[in-house]
């Protein structure tokens, strides 16, 4: 299985979760903190491959690196929507 195929089975995964857990949040659950955990736990694998490919690239420097890695690590969803649309590519291909 490839990186793009990997990738895209995580997103995939994290969107099903999400859904899942925004369903069960609006009805009014008491386990909140939960969802959101499990939400964070299904989202960890994507993150991984993606700051694994991002640091072993020899397209970027390693300022880049260090800046997409700090961006993942705080602001993972908004990161890694970037990341998948506008710079994969140019990570991987140049």
């Amino acid at each position: 299985m490839n990186t793009t195929t990997k990738l895209l089975l995580y997103c995939t995964l994290m969107a099903c979760v999400t859904i899942g857990v925004c369903v069960l949040l609006f009805q009014n659950s008491s386990n909140e903190q939960n969802y959101l955990a499990l939400i964070f736990f299904a989202s960890l694998p994507f993150m991984v491959n993606a700051i694994v490919e991002l640091n072993s690239s020899t397209r970027i420097d390693s300022k880049e690196k260090t800046m997409w890695t700090f961006g993942f690590i705080v602001m993972p969803l908004i990161i890694g929507i970037a990341y998948l649309i506008s710079q994969r590519k140019r990570v991987l291909l140049g």
